[in-house]
């Protein structure tokens, strides 16, 4: 770079837009924009089911698609059998089959630092190789993928407490590889004190914790009518529909109680046997299931919204979008929420293993209603930090040139 200030930054992300998968991908896409706009020069790399490399553009942000380097694209709605996908695993631990086309993309752009996200498909061979061609890494933490063949450090309903067999086998490499990175940035304390507490990034020189946060400001400001005229208390899940969501926590909480004056409303989609499933199992008179809504459409219509997750969420968009529409949350115990949650203030935490736990919230919440006028304000009040966008990519601009020689 040699002094002067533009970066040019290479996003590496296992999908991109059309194709997205979940939080990392909007958090690519607000950070290319973002650094874009400050005058910086970015591109994505990302895995696609074509066949070779395709350059694109997509909202104005360059885009060098790689075709799957493995036996099948792993991200699609295909579900190949047991065998195909352990062979997948097995391939994804270290793949030399993405040098050829990740060197093409390294010359073609020539970045001076490459913010690695989701490694997935791309494998731990990413590293290898732009450390090779000399450029500095920077490692960006959405999930556990580092410790888990898939991504979440969760099997049977329960969080792992340790790496199960086949997950140190498929990832015995990754801990000594991880010494190539040179910075490292976990978008939860959480996540980032999980994998440096298990040996990994030892040669970063940089190890920090930047909250995500979004553009457009504040989801409050942009709500023209709030749909809180109803009597009684309403309170909300938004999300996938699926077992490590907590979701079936918290209709069978909701359902052991008697409260006439409360609703459940449930937003979201899931596999469809499951989903039916939960429509059998919970057919209640006060339990809503409205399928897909847009959290503008849906948080107006709650006083109080629940992330019941089961599994170590890393830094769930649901909560901090809860709370910058002045929702508070009852949020459990587990990955980044409680980084999100002040007990008591704007919202309350709870222990998904201990019995009983998020139905006495929910009946003490249902009993004193009046309580959530002070937490509605605290909500957007706490919920700042994750709309200070500029403040954000400034985060990430500083990170950057300091990673770059």
């Amino acid at each position: 770079m040699s002094g002067v200030s533009i970066v040019r930054v290479l996003f590496l992300n296992t999908l991109f837009a059309p194709h997205v998968g979940g939080g990392a991908e909007v958090m690519v896409m607000e950070q290319a924009h973002g650094l874009q706009a400050a005058g910086h020069t970015v591109a994505v790399a990302a895995l696609g089911p074509e066949a070779g490399t395709q350059q694109e553009m997509i909202e104005g942000i360059p885009v060098y698609r790689v075709g799957q380097q493995n036996r099948y694209f792993h991200f699609g709605p295909d579900h190949p059998p047991m065998v195909e996908r352990l062979l997948w695993h097995w391939r994804d631990r270290d793949n030399p089959a993405i040098e050829t086309p990740l060197r093409e993309v390294l010359r073609d752009f020539r970045p001076d630092v490459v913010s690695c996200h989701n490694l997935a498909g791309w494998s731990i061979a990413a590293w290898r190789i732009i450390h090779s061609e000399g450029i500095p890494i920077a490692q960006v933490l959405h999930d556990q993928y580092l410790l888990c063949a898939k991504s979440t450090m969760f099997r049977g309903n329960h969080v792992c407490q340790r790496q199960c067999l086949d997950c140190r086998v498929l990832r015995s490499q990754h801990r000594l590889a991880s010494a190539m990175v040179d910075g490292v940035v976990g978008v939860s304390s959480f996540i980032l004190d999980k994998l440096v507490g298990n040996g990994y990034f030892q040669n970063a020189r940089v190890r920090e914790t930047i909250l995500n946060a979004r553009s457009g400001g504040l989801p409050l400001s942009h709500v023209t009518q709030l749909h809180r005229n109803h009597t009684g208390l309403r309170f909300g899940f938004i999300g996938t529909l699926a077992p490590n969501k907590g979701i079936e926590l918290l209709l069978a909480a909701f359902t052991k109680l008697n409260l006439p004056d409360a609703e459940l409303l449930i937003a979201g989609r899931g596999n469809s046997d499951y989903e039916s499933s939960l429509r059998n199992d919970y057919n209640h008179p006060l339990i809503k299931f409205l399928g897909y809504v847009k959290p503008v459409e849906f948080f107006p219509l709650v006083d109080m919204s629940v992330a019941p997750s089961l599994w170590n969420d890393t830094l769930p968009g649901v909560v901090f979008e809860s709370l910058g529409f002045g929702v508070p949350v009852i949020g459990s115990m587990r990955g980044g929420i409680p980084e999100m949650i002040v007990q008591g203030q704007n919202g309350f935490l709870f222990d998904p293993e201990r019995h009983g736990a998020l139905e006495n919230l929910l009946s003490m919440v249902a009993g004193k209603p009046d309580i959530l006028d002070d937490m509605r304000k605290a909500a957007v009040q706490s919920a700042g930090r994750f709309f200070d966008y500029h403040g954000w990519i400034a985060k990430y601009e500083t990170l950057y040139r300091t990673l770059c020689p």
